[in-house]
């Protein structure tokens, strides 16, 4: 038996350990001990297991027996990071095992990384669309809006690589707007960054064409419904399925590029879901981000959110769909985010500082999109300063670590949770939302009663 790495697996060595994760969840890492990273390294595709484990033995210096018990100990632990075959596979050989042998120190599990891995780059703020739902704020395509030239983009797009950036989510605003953003994706692509990127607008062929001949594995399009009419008055474009999703779609099938469909679920959709994956299957749709309508600093509406039960029962139904038709569908969270954070901490982490940073079209930075229209929070200019000066600077780490005077005044003063709420980022948008200022409780706040807006 043959295994690899998967291609979208990557190591990053800190102090306390390696970390793990994918590039398509970068929000899932793990922390492992450097021996274990230096045993997967040597799982390349060419290699059987019984080769492995020799190699295993000259790497640590042991006996066969010890060697296959490290091997098997491995692949129990950590086995989901490997793809399995029964021949040889050309290497996938991306890290060197003895390149990850080293003695860590200090705790396994920092707050933050040594450096940034991931990026949201709003590389326009522009957009064509006035999609009811939006959380972001932007301004009309044809606006005089700041934005980085080319050659500031592409010179930020080799920081990226250079810093180790291992993730750039190019998104806006309406992305494509811009004439040089295949450009900016390929470099990025050359660099051996993964790409994820988005659009509502009309893409020609040879622009799928470049994207595909520039190695763009998937990119996003956006369908909320199959419903012709509902799906203008979403997104506000005059015959926006038969224009524009679908004739991309096609294109994306042609050329190689997989779709990967968003689709925000609120009251005017969640009963049509399941029908709406049906009916993008059957058009080579493979997979799905079912995202939960969020609560945004413009065009917000309550009744845009779907209620408890309708998202109980979709979920029930997406899944037996999934199961027959083999489909990717990411699910949006069915119970209250505040309830499952309390409970189980499952939504209580950002990595806004801790892994990664957004990027606003001026080459402003900050840990969040929504938090971009707010100076408070900006801790740099890519265009002024580099990514690592940025990751390093006292205005990022003044929001990471915050000083617990800055909370004077508010339910924060004086609390035990304090530095645990710091420790996983606390979102600094929701503490706006909710109380008017940045340094405040968080929406999912287990101390403070719960707020009388909805978020989710």
């Amino acid at each position: 038996m043959y295994r690899a790495l998967r291609r979208t697996i990557r190591f990053l060595k800190e102090k306390g350990g390696v970390v793990v994760f994918s590039v398509e969840n970068i929000g899932h890492q793990r922390w492992i001990h450097p021996a274990s990273a230096a045993v997967l390294a040597l799982f390349d595709g060419q290699n059987d297991d019984e080769q492995v484990r020799a190699d295993i033995a000259r790497l640590f210096l042991v006996e066969p027996g010890k060697a296959e018990t490290i091997q098997a100990k491995v692949l129990r632990n950590f086995g989901d990071t490997l793809d399995t075959f029964d021949q040889q596979r050309a290497s996938s050989l991306r890290y060197v095992a003895k390149d990850l042998l080293y003695e860590p120190e200090g705790p396994m599990a920092a707050k933050r990384l040594s450096q940034p891995i991931e990026v949201a780059w709003l590389i326009t703020e522009r957009c064509h669309c006035s999609c009811r739902y939006c959380c972001i704020r932007t301004a009309p395509a044809a606006a005089e809006m700041p934005e980085m030239s080319t050659e500031q983009a592409l010179a930020f797009a080799d920081d990226c690589v250079g810093t180790g950036v291992q993730k750039v989510f190019v998104h806006g605003g309406e992305p494509f707007l811009r004439t040089d953003t295949t450009a900016v994706i390929a470099r990025l692509l050359a660099g051996g960054i993964f790409v994820q990127t988005s659009t509502k607008r009309r893409l020609a062929r040879d622009m799928v064409r470049d994207l595909a001949n520039a190695g763009l594995e998937e990119l996003q399009l956006s369908i909320d419904t199959v419903r012709p009419e509902l799906a203008e008055e979403l997104i506000g474009i005059e015959g926006y399925l038969d224009r524009v999703a679908f004739p991309n779609l096609e294109l994306l099938l042609e050329h190689g590029i997989r779709p990967r469909v968003n689709t925000v679920v609120m009251s005017y959709n969640v009963a049509e879901i399941p029908s709406l994956l049906r009916a993008l299957a059957a058009r080579g749709v493979r997979r799905f981000t079912l995202s939960g309508y969020l609560r945004g600093d413009w065009r917000h509406d309550d009744r845009h959110f779907a209620g408890g039960d309708a998202l109980a029962v979709m979920a029930q139904q997406v899944g037996a769909l999934v199961e027959q038709e083999g489909l990717d569908v990411e699910l949006p969270p069915l119970g209250s985010p505040r309830d499952l954070s309390i409970g189980g901490k499952r939504y209580a982490s950002c990595g806004g500082g801790s892994s990664g940073l957004v990027v606003g079209a001026d080459g402003r930075v900050s840990l969040c999109d929504r938090l971009l229209p707010y100076p408070e929070t900006e801790v740099g200019n890519v265009t002024r300063s580099s990514l690592m000066e940025i990751w390093q600077s006292p205005q990022l780490e003044a929001l990471v670590s915050p000083d617990p005077e800055d909370f004077c005044g508010t339910a924060c003063d004086g609390c035990d949770q304090l530095e645990a709420c710091s420790r996983r980022i606390r979102c600094y948008h929701r503490a706006l939302r909710i109380s008017g200022r940045l340094f405040g409780p968080d929406y999912l706040c287990d101390v403070v009663p719960a707020p009388p807006i909805r978020y989710f």
